[in-house]
């Protein structure tokens, strides 16, 4: 009979915490946000919060940044989910619940601590003569006792509502539209590219019908911008026509772009990107060379990336900036690793 009651007691406790827990529980919201129009975004988000009467717990903003962190209801939150796709591209968005029983429990402890100590205080001060230099000493530090008491008090209103509550930390960003917004970051990544070209109107006496490309490309910031430097040949230049350009030498400089809607080129594997590489062409044959500059937009995608090394693929147009163009340009796949050097 005795083991059967401590049973039971022993489940009421269980039944009792966990519906304790419960009451407790918060959900963390992380949310990620790029707005070309970061000030009216900016001050949507703020005519919000005032709107609602919220508190914010943090904030830290720049001319192109916004850090926020602040608490809202289950109404509030659904007003602010409506209100997120105005703001901007929302680049990531992560959800976690916690419990805040131990931060409750461990607040309780910590306000009963103080106060003990508040009331030793206030005992030892009785007893102290108040021009005594320690009676200022003591007095300013029983102040700063009761602040913290004062705060931890006011954190535990908080965590005590019997809801559910929405725990959101919000990085609003500005866009970025063009290269004088951007803070360059440097890196030293030198590489090697493949290159494959196919010339679309081949012409004998002046081109190929393909040429085999090899590069060393040397990326220097993570925008990404790079510097390219090599030679295209024709590989069956034995059996072509010896007029045309057996050789073209290439120096270039480049850049690529990541997509907003497809992560910025955040992933390990697979960024979409777009870019251009732009320079000048020495080509020779047997009996001339000619200079030329050239321009070449491409599309890309990053195979793998992590912090030490990029393997990527991208398809180029080849487009020489010449009168005799039509029969140079081509389309061009090329195929690049870099490491951090």
């Amino acid at each position: 009979m005795k083991s059967l009651f401590t049973l039971l007691s022993i489940s009421f406790i269980n039944i009792l915490f966990s519906q304790s827990d419960s009451s407790f529980i918060t959900t963390e919201v992380k949310t990620v946000i790029y707005s070309m129009e970061f000030t009216t975004s900016k001050q949507t988000i703020l005519d919000f919060i005032q709107q609602n009467s919220i508190r914010i717990q943090t904030q830290t903003e720049d001319k192109i940044n916004l850090d926020l962190k602040f608490y809202l209801t289950v109404d509030e939150y659904k007003k602010w989910n409506e209100l997120l796709p105005k703001l901007g591209y929302i680049s990531s968005k992560t959800a976690s619940s916690v419990s805040n029983l131990t931060r409750v429990n461990d607040i309780n402890l910590e306000i009963n601590y103080l106060s003990q100590k508040n009331k030793s205080y206030s005992e030892i001060l009785g007893k102290i003569d108040e021009k005594s230099p320690s009676y200022l000493t003591l007095w300013n530090e029983q102040k700063i006792l009761e602040e913290k008491i004062f705060n931890l008090q006011r954190e535990l209103i908080y965590l005590n509502k019997k809801e559910n509550k929405f725990v959101i930390t919000l990085d609003l960003n500005q866009e970025i539209t063009s290269p004088e917004e951007t803070g360059v970051s440097f890196i030293n990544m030198p590489g090697i590219e493949y290159s494959y070209l196919t010339i679309s109107e081949p012409k004998k006496g002046l081109s190929a019908s393909y040429y085999q490309g090899y590069f060393v490309k040397y990326m220097f910031t993570k925008g990404k911008s790079y510097a390219n430097i090599g030679i295209y040949k024709n590989s069956n230049s034995a059996t072509s026509d010896s007029s045309s350009y057996s050789e073209m030498f290439l120096l270039a400089f480049g850049q690529d772009f990541y997509s907003r809607h497809m992560g910025r080129g955040k992933r390990n594997f697979l960024n979409l990107y777009s870019g251009y590489t732009t320079g000048g062409i020495l080509a020779s044959s047997a009996f001339t060379n000619k200079t030329m500059f050239y321009i070449s937009p491409s599309i890309g995608l990053e195979i793998y990336k992590n912090k030490y090394m990029i393997i990527d693929t991208k398809v180029n147009y080849f487009l020489p900036l010449t009168d005799v163009n039509r029969n140079l340009k081509g389309i061009s796949y090329n195929t690049s690793i870099n490491f951090v050097f």
